[in-house]
């Protein structure tokens, strides 16, 4: 959406120097860069979500305290210790940006040294974000 209008823009902003003086027309150019660039992160802005992974010898509870305390899915990946091939599981959950510091206090109160890795996502579709959730 914001490339599309800001190649409208800047056609405008081509055919106007022939009319107008070189400093307009750039600063026109540097105004609409600035303007596609915010609106582009303004929309971003609501559909981004983060991604967390778990890893701990306490999985059970954190995927518990998880879908309890947070209403959130949880994903189980079974993984293998690069270092030591043991077996051991990865939760994965996707929840809201504002929910992040929520979920590491909650898991930190239950394994203090668990694995932790947060990555932002830019989209998600599914049962509890594009879809409504359903309760048992």
């Amino acid at each position: 959406m914001s490339i599309t209008m800001m190649l409208f823009d800047i056609a405008i902003l081509l055919v106007q120097a022939a009319f107008s003086q070189p400093e307009q027309v750039l600063y026109g150019i540097v105004l609409v860069i600035t303007h596609t660039i915010v609106m582009d992160k303004m929309l971003m802005l609501g559909d981004s979500r983060t991604e967390v992974k778990i890893i701990s010898t306490r999985s059970d509870e954190i995927r518990t305290a998880i879908l309890a305390e947070i209403d959130r899915g949880v994903t189980v990946l079974h993984g293998e210790g690069g270092y030591t091939g043991e077996p051991s599981e990865v939760l994965l959950s996707v929840i809201s940006n504002r929910e992040l510091p929520r979920l590491e206090k909650l898991v930190h109160s239950i394994d203090p040294a668990c694995f932790l890795i947060v990555s932002r996502v830019t989209e998600v579709s599914g049962r509890g974000f594009s879809m409504e959730k359903e309760y048992q």
